[in-house]
């Protein structure tokens, strides 16, 4: 017995010291790996830089810390990130499953013309997840950002967010076309406020928003004008599986799909459920975007589509966007002007 036990004592400790010199080298190796990684990234056309990393956690996983990390991409979108901090929880038991936190203010930017943002945001709860593929390639990245506070540059309004949830998990095709999904994204967003509400806005607090949705085609490689207008060519569409709005009177939430027509206008189709109709049409007319005499004529139509469902009255309708105009029930609401990527 006292033989066992020292045999058992030497393969334990035998084991320990295996486990510290392949948590040293592993850690080694993390550093040796994001180093490479990031000059990989230049030829796909990436610039990944970081004024710093450190590996700690012994011994039970590697908790990795990369300070001031940036990165920009040259394609289409043009678009930028960078960050005061990402840490990254490897752990041995999950090494495709990496929980993520992303303290600190984070500046975002991309697309051109009428379409660029530059965004400052700062994330009260900065937790995320990276799935990976057995390959090492990104297969998800979900984000939550808990209470978020956001500035549009230049402006020095700031938004705030009870609670910002975001999901990217993109598909790599061979041959990508407009029937092959490229990219699937979920944004889900609890009480938004705004200082200034746009014109025709319902009030200055979107209580929820939600965005599930496919994009159909790839972007190919070319200034970002030049590329949607070969993804709108193409057949390009963005499948909406979910979108889902309250905004004060109005309650909506449907499906339909999304394209862009020969002068770059919204093309759209979709099927929604809506309560508070009357109070929203109420609302847009107040705020100028509809004439009273088509605001009484839209609301009567829409209550012969409506019916009673619980304490109040739900219609399903069709809204399209069609020749530069959003037209619900076949009424012509509005004009949409044609976006710029230049």
């Amino acid at each position: 017995m006292r033989r066992l036990a020292v045999l058992t004592l030497a393969a334990i400790a035998v084991l320990a010291a295996a486990w510290c010199a392949f948590w040293f080298y592993a850690a080694h190796d993390i550093e040796t790996r994001l180093a490479a990684w990031a000059e990989a990234q230049r030829a796909q056309g990436l610039t990944a830089q970081y004024a710093g990393v450190s590996v700690s956690g012994f011994p039970l996983s590697w908790h990795t810390r990369i300070m001031a990390p940036a990165m920009s991409g040259a394609g289409p979108t043009r678009w930028e990130w960078r960050g005061e901090e990402v840490t990254a929880e490897i752990r041995p038991w999950a090494l495709h499953d990496v929980p993520v936190t992303f303290p600190g203010l984070h500046h975002v930017a991309g697309g051109a013309g009428r379409v660029a943002e530059t965004l400052e945001i700062h994330a009260g709860q900065p937790n995320g997840r990276i799935v990976l593929t057995d390959q090492g390639r990104l297969a998800s990245l979900l984000l939550d950002l808990g209470a978020a506070e956001i500035q549009r540059l230049p402006d020095p309004a700031v938004s705030t967010a009870r609670r910002i949830r975001l999901s990217l998990s993109p598909h790599r095709v061979p041959d990508a076309s407009y029937r092959n999904d490229v990219l699937d994204i979920t944004l889900d967003i609890d009480t938004l406020t705004v200082p200034e509400p746009p014109r025709y806005a319902l009030g200055p607090t979107i209580t929820a928003a939600q965005i599930e949705a496919s994009f159909k085609g790839p972007l190919p490689q070319a200034p970002l004008a030049e590329s949607v207008a070969a993804w709108r060519d193409a057949g390009g569409v963005i499948e909406a599986k979910r979108l889902a709005l309250r905004w004060g009177p109005l309650d909506m939430n449907g499906d339909g799909t999304l394209a862009l027509d020969a002068a770059n206008r919204p093309l759209g189709a979709f099927t929604m459920h809506i309560r508070g109709y009357t109070e929203t049409v109420d609302a847009l007319t107040a705020a100028g975007a509809m004439r009273p005499r088509d605001a009484g004529a839209l609301k009567i139509a829409l209550n012969l589509f409506a019916r009673q469902n619980g304490g109040s009255r739900e219609l399903s309708v069709p809204i399209t966007a069609q020749d530069g105009r959003l037209f619900v029930a076949g009424f012509n609401l509005f004009a949409l002007p044609p976006l710029s990527f230049e």
